[in-house]
């Protein structure tokens, strides 16, 4: 009986060994990932030219400090690592888009916003645009579209429901259009200012989002918010007068 129990306990002790040693290894491994992805990014930010030949899995193990063998199994080849700077580069900039586009209220304001947060912040990072000319690389237009329909998909399809977007198109196709336009506003991006930004999107983009026969769609969609904020504010002021009226009372 002793014996069972000690070797239900050596079985135990064994085992929490081996999660704790499993545990261990995954600390290990992340750590090592990411000391990989911040050796990518230095390297990407100390390039001399506008070209990606500096970018090797060698320089990058030698950046992190790691041996060759352990960062060819966790980035694998030359063109996997350009896939994962570009995602990472990107990724880098979906927050700060979402926090540009977090005060906007219609789909028409936070389309504004996206195209001018790519004139501010994405098309002027060097990065970005060394990554979005080099042939070897097609990851930069998948993380492109990964962020265009993470930032703008829910405001298009929310939209299309409230009548504030065409229902006509797909979202999908509407997302692929819009990269398409970025694409534009890229190569132009460097004659152009905020306010020109601004208004090549309302007289070229915005027009093509609105429903059929609805072309003043957007301007009831702006009217509708700022009744929504008159509502909350008189709300406020009926909340005060109801608290005033109780201290009056006291």
């Amino acid at each position: 009986m002793c014996k069972a129990q000690a070797q239900g306990g050596w079985l135990e002790t064994g085992q929490h060994r081996g999660a704790q040693v499993t545990q261990l290894s995954d600390v290990v491994h992340e750590s090592v990932r990411q000391r990989l992805d911040r050796g990518l990014r230095d390297i990407l930010d100390g390039l001399d030219a506008d070209d990606l030949s500096a970018v090797t899995v060698e320089a990058v193990a030698q950046e992190a400090q790691v041996s060759r063998a352990t960062a060819y199994r966790h980035l694998g080849s030359r063109e996997e690592l350009l896939r994962r700077a570009a995602i990472g580069l990107v990724e880098g900039h979906i927050s700060k888009c979402q926090d540009a586009l977090y005060r906007t209220t219609t789909v028409a304001q936070r389309v504004e916003e996206y195209f001018v947060y790519n004139l501010r912040e994405s098309a002027r990072d060097r990065r970005i645009q060394v990554l979005r000319e080099s042939p070897r690389t097609s990851g930069i237009v998948a993380a492109i579209r990964e962020m265009t329909s993470t930032v703008l998909g829910p405001a298009l399809q929310s939209g299309q429901l409230e009548g504030q977007v065409r229902d006509d198109i797909p979202v999908d196709d509407l997302v692929t259009w819009i990269i398409d336009q970025v694409e534009i506003l890229n190569r132009q991006v460097r004659s152009m200012t905020e306010d020109e930004v601004r208004v090549w999107v309302r007289r070229f983009i915005l027009p093509v989002l609105d429903p059929p026969g609805n072309a003043d769609g957007r301007l009831r969609a702006q009217v509708r918010s700022l009744l929504d904020d008159v509502q909350v504010r008189l709300q406020e002021v009926n909340v005060s007068i109801a608290a005033g009226r109780y201290t009056f009372r006291a």
